[in-house]
């Protein structure tokens, strides 16, 4: 197998991009769990017009330039909820160090987007010693909350996929027992799809019910369709058409075809 196009960003650099290939030029920004916190890929990002936001943890070594030392020294006297930046830059591109002094470490991310801005909604969260005693009332920053915020999503994608709360998943993937790889990757598919489908139908007020309700009634009412003049898939395989179809103040799954050819 031949290099990729990133190989030069390292196995993790290199990942990353190609993770986020289809938000360049968004101007979105990503939170970046510690394992991606690679200094060269985030700023690669930033000239990709993706800005991220990582979350720095020591495992054997800290990122190259983040001098744990000088930090840790630096806010030795700083009182408990204290927050400063720190600039820097290579490559002729900027990025920022955020510190928030916690009671027994400092919190470190490296960011390529937000500022010590608090947003005026922020709620207060609070800080308290080993015996519960209150140290400090504050309001994160904006790179702080962001990281608070969204840190957990693929974490909380997974859990409605495999539990939901039900103890039996929300997924298809979990009852289709299959050993065809080719037919797990498809539930796999499936199952992201159909906890899309679900997290945009609660936006709106529906519940779990009402969606697995609506997917087995898609399922079982689906409607046939043939002559399409697409080219047929090879040994006979089925292929299955998904779209999403606005109702008022809901959206469910329609399945348009299931059959050969």
């Amino acid at each position: 197998r031949g290099k990729d196009k990133y190989h030069e960003y390292g196995k993790t650099g290199s990942l990353l991009l190609r993770l986020c290939t289809p938000l360049f030029i968004t101007g979105n920004v990503v939170i970046l769990d510690s394992s991606f916190c690679v200094l060269l890929a985030v700023i690669a990002l930033k000239k990709m017009g993706v800005f991220s936001s990582a979350l720095i943890k020591k495992r054997k070594y800290l990122p190259r330039y983040v001098k744990g030392e000088e930090i840790k020294a630096h806010f030795e006297d700083a009182p408990v909820g204290d927050s400063q930046i720190l600039p820097g830059e290579i490559n002729w591109v900027k990025f920022d160090l955020f510190f928030l002094k916690e009671p027994d470490y400092i919190m470190t991310l490296m960011s390529t987007s937000e500022s010590l801005h608090i947003h005026p909604n922020q709620k207060e969260s609070t800080r308290t010693d080993d015996k519960g005693k209150l140290l400090k009332t504050l309001k994160y920053t904006e790179v702080i909350a962001n990281h608070y915020n969204y840190r957990g999503a693929v974490d909380e994608h997974n859990a409605n996929r495999h539990d939901c709360g039900t103890k039996h998943g929300l997924s298809l993937e979990e009852i289709w027992k299959t050993t065809r790889w080719t037919h797990r990757v498809s539930a796999f598919i499936l199952a992201i799809s159909e906890v899309n489908a679900y997290l945009a139908m609660i936006y709106f007020g529906a519940t779990q019910l009402e969606l697995l309700k609506k997917l087995a009634f898609e399922l079982i009412h689906n409607t046939l369709e043939s002559g399409t003049g697409e080219e047929k898939p090879e040994n006979g395989g089925r292929r299955v058409k998904i779209r999403f179809t606005k109702l008022p103040q809901r959206y469910h799954i329609q399945v348009l075809r299931v059959g050969n050819g």
